[in-house]
């Protein structure tokens, strides 16, 4: 119904692993799942509408890891979209 069926999600909420570190990006193909929303984001929209999809990069408790982030924005780009705008998505600052 929701087009996810080809992810390999999980099939009972302990797989999921709720509350452990890392759950939303271990347990959860997170990628995989934001492609697939960006691209029916694009299919819906009016040709030539330019695109621009939120990345939010995690939250509390835990930050998504930086490669995931860095193939989120080149997934849009692939999909169609003009670029990206990023909302909490510190894992791309590199602190000195």
């Amino acid at each position: 119904m929701t087009g996810y069926d080809s992810l390999a999600l999980p099939e009972t909420i302990a797989q999921m692993a709720i509350g452990e570190d890392d759950c939303e990006y271990r347990n959860i193909p997170l990628r995989e799942l934001l492609a697939l929303d960006m691209a029916k984001a694009r299919l819906t929209l009016p040709a030539g509408m330019p695109s621009y999809p939120i990345i939010q990069g995690g939250g509390a408790p835990h930050l998504w890891p930086r490669l995931i982030i860095e193939g989120i924005i080149e997934d849009a780009t692939r999909l169609g979209h003009q670029g990206v705008m990023l909302q909490g998505t510190s894992s791309l600052l590199s602190e000195v």
